[in-house]
């Protein structure tokens, strides 16, 4: 049992430090030459403080005004106007915009992940020594702010256990490529045993947890997880039982 802990532990530790290489050698920040120098065409556009519609507008440009290109993310530009105002316009609306007498033509993208509604997927890791299963389903409340309900199924030597929980996940950079999150919530687990055991008896506890994590958006709607979650059964016994679990998966969003 230790040495399979001791395992998963390292597997994680080591996708943890791989993912920020592969975000250090795919650039976070991409210039691109063709919209180095924009037009307004449309009667106005909006820019936002950050790449996100849940961001508030900070500027409104007037048709014939000009912008300078300053960097690019996924689905959305950073451009500054003639007044060194700086924020965030989105490029499903590059329509409203010209480049060298030209107008641009509307790039269809998938929205960034701060501004999903859904998330769902699955992982799989180590309980307590088991074997564990995992699917969950993310509903997003803010950009900041999700709620999360799972299901998992942990297949041990001894017993197989039943885990059913509800999370709030706060996750206050989700903009970010890799970002990291917490969560706490609470749930139920049911123990079925192998066999006849001392007590032989099926358990059914109240479950508290609390969990840690960091998320990599891979590509398109494609999210890379690993998590490590702590919960502790409420019973009647002095002595407090901790069951910890890490976890890597993935999950699609929209």
């Amino acid at each position: 049992m230790i040495a399979a802990y001791g395992c998963y532990a390292n597997f994680a530790w080591r996708l943890l430090l791989t993912l920020p290489l592969a975000l250090w050698m795919t650039p976070a920040v991409a210039t691109d030459d063709d919209y180095a120098s924009l037009r307004v065409e449309a009667s106005f556009i909006e820019l936002r403080s950050g790449p996100s519609e849940r961001y508030p507008i900070i500027a409104v440009l007037e048709q014939g005004e000009t912008l300078q290109v300053i960097r690019a993310r996924t689905g959305w530009l950073q451009l500054q106007d003639q007044r060194q105002r700086r924020g965030w316009f989105s490029k499903r609306q590059l329509g409203a915009l010209s480049q060298a007498g030209q107008r641009l033509q509307h790039q269809p993208s998938m929205p960034p992940y701060s501004e999903r509604q859904w998330e769902v997927g699955v992982m799989y890791g180590d309980m307590a020594g088991a074997h564990f299963y995992n699917v969950y389903a993310d509903y997003a409340l803010s950009s900041v702010f999700s709620i999360e309900a799972s299901l998992g199924k942990a297949l041990g030597s001894v017993a197989d256990s039943s885990v059913a929980e509800l999370m709030l996940i706060a996750q206050p950079f989700s903009e970010w490529p890799l970002s990291p999150y917490l969560g706490v919530g609470a749930g139920a687990i049911e123990t079925e045993p192998h066999g006849v055991l001392a007590d032989g008896i099926e358990r059914r506890h109240t479950l508290i947890g609390s969990s840690a994590g960091v998320k990599y958006h891979f590509a398109g709607n494609v999210v890379l997880r690993a998590e490590y979650r702590l919960a502790i059964p409420v019973t009647h016994q002095e002595q407090i039982n901790e069951i910890h679990t890490w976890k890597l998966g993935f999950s699609v969003f929209f």
